[in-house]
């Protein structure tokens, strides 16, 4: 459900499985016969952990740059 691009190693196909179970989990009962409930889950499961992604990357960032202006 995502290209190489996206998820670049085994720990961030590991972590995108945590978050499919637990949304699996949790539509399990909620779409009980509708088709497509798989491909659903896996595109939420990639936008929640691309969203998780990016705010990581934007707080290291700025506490880099926090802790940068504190040192000189």
């Amino acid at each position: 459900m995502s290209d190489i691009t996206l998820i670049k190693n085994i720990y961030e196909s590991l972590f995108v499985g945590l978050i499919l179970g637990f949304i699996f989990y949790e539509f399990l009962y909620l779409y009980n016969g509708f088709g497509g409930k798989l491909g659903l889950i896996a595109l939420i499961s990639v936008i929640v952990f691309l969203f998780f992604k990016r705010v990581v990357i934007i707080l290291k960032k700025s506490l880099y740059l926090i802790f940068k202006k504190e040192s000189i």
